[in-house]
């Protein structure tokens, strides 16, 4: 089963967010890798990427089951997010009407076959707590509710 929630960050915000992720554990992964393995970035500020604003972050001790798969004859690899055990962690999203919200975003199992896996009870845990974290720390706007950081309301009057 998915679980997501919408967010509004600014550049502050987000560092007060990776902060939370290394104190519980976990790292920040590039969306793509020039190798069939998962590349560890410092922040997700100033990493340049091919998907901007999309990261994946994953317990520390888990990183080596973050299963990759190539991009076609594109030359990368991008991480299996249906398999692995990560929390999408968008920072924005873009389309034809600009830049809007991002989110946190994961599955608590995948399949395998026919057969449904669950999620490490590690795994399941370090994302609920992300969610709780920002629950606690960003304002609910709206229904359903985007969570807004303290910098994100000071920059758009969307979070006022």
């Amino acid at each position: 089963m998915g679980r997501q929630i919408a967010i509004r960050t600014g550049p502050s915000d987000r560092a007060a967010l990776e902060a939370e992720v290394a104190r519980a554990g976990g790292l920040i992964l590039a969306a793509t890798s020039e190798i069939e393995a998962p590349t560890v970035v410092p922040a997700s500020e100033g990493v340049e990427q091919r998907f901007p604003g999309v990261f994946w972050l994953c317990l520390a001790v888990e990183v080596a089951e973050v299963s990759m798969r190539p991009a076609g004859a594109l030359g990368y690899w991008t991480v299996d997010q249906i398999s692995a055990p990560v929390v999408e962690y968008s920072t924005r999203k873009v389309n034809a009407s600009g830049i809007g919200d991002g989110r946190l975003w994961y599955e608590t199992g995948h399949f395998v076959g026919n057969e449904r896996r669950q999620r490490s009870p590690d795994f399941v845990e370090f994302a609920g707590h992300l969610f709780r974290w920002v629950r606690r720390h960003h304002q609910a706007v709206g229904k359903p509710p985007t969570f807004v950081g303290a910098e994100a309301r000071l920059l758009d009057d969307r979070g006022s």
